[in-house]
């Protein structure tokens, strides 16, 4: 917790290599914002969703449903309706009955496996645009979108993913995360590189590991205490153990959605928190 929240004059920024390694420290902009407490006193949870499992349907609904909490599911739109994935109606049920944004994780299922990175920027501005034509047509009202894998980095031709993507979205999501804080501000410094903690699951051995993220001192407790903006990135719930990283089992997911309303933390989906502050 701060130990003050008024009366700074200086700041210091300190960045130190991993493992002695050499790098090069990239500053865009040093900026001075107001604080959250006035929209988000106790902070603010994004509870996102990549690749579209039907278990989400079936048994993360539920479970934020009993307390109100709505949800971003990001689609791959080509697996829609395919073995173990929700289906276009499943969709709207979530968006128009529990109040979701469902947003892009990549139009076509092959891109999304290869990642925006082997392609050429017309080849993902494709995808993109296809995929954003896609929820409009649809009735989906998102303004988001995951990037497959994270990868915002260039395309095969040089050119920034996070940019093209920008033409058609106002947030763009990654997987950064550095173990132990709330890994994103309110507002984000970088709407188009948005970041988040993946994936919470029991066979994590660090911060995202459910029983480390809701215990005292943990990423809850930071992002109430700081007033941040904490985005847990689930992928498929499991009714029993999770036994790999993007799994997070029925029993932990319940714990996770008890913990974050015990502590009077609202759950807003990704676009409408930026919205709120922009």
């Amino acid at each position: 917790m701060p130990s003050t929240t008024s009366g700074f004059t200086d700041f210091q920024v300190q960045a130190i290599g991993t493992a002695g390694n050499a790098y090069t420290l990239d500053v865009q902009a040093v900026e001075v914002i107001d604080g959250t407490t006035t929209t988000f006193p106790n902070g603010v949870v994004s509870i996102v969703f990549d690749d579209g499992a039907s278990s989400i349907y079936d048994l993360a609904r539920p479970a934020m449903d009993t307390y109100g909490f709505q949800g971003t599911n990001y689609v791959i739109v080509g697996n829609l309706g395919t073995a173990g994935v929700m289906t276009s109606t499943q969709n709207k049920v979530l968006q128009d009955f529990s109040g979701w944004e469902i947003g892009l994780h990549s139009y076509d299922g092959t891109v999304h496996n290869n990642r925006y990175t082997s392609y050429t920027a017309a080849e993902v501005d494709d995808d993109i645009r296809h995929g954003k034509e896609w929820l409009v047509r649809n009735g989906f009202r998102g303004e988001g979108i995951a990037y497959p894998g994270g990868e915002y980095q260039r395309t095969t031709d040089g050119v920034g993913i996070d940019s093209i993507a920008n033409r058609y979205f106002s947030t763009g999501r990654t997987i950064l995360f550095q173990s132990g804080f709330p890994t994103e501000t309110f507002p984000a410094g970088m709407p188009m590189r948005v970041r988040a903690v993946s994936s919470i699951s029991s066979t994590q051995a660090g911060a995202n590991n459910p029983t480390n993220l809701v215990a005292a001192g943990g990423l809850l407790d930071k992002c109430q205490l700081n007033g941040g903006w904490l985005i847990l990135v689930f992928h498929k719930i499991t009714t029993g153990a999770a036994t790999v990283s993007t799994e997070c089992s029925q029993a932990d997911f319940q714990t996770v959605m008890a913990g974050i309303a015990s502590r009077g933390i609202p759950v807003v989906p990704m676009s409408d928190v930026y919205r709120l502050f922009s």
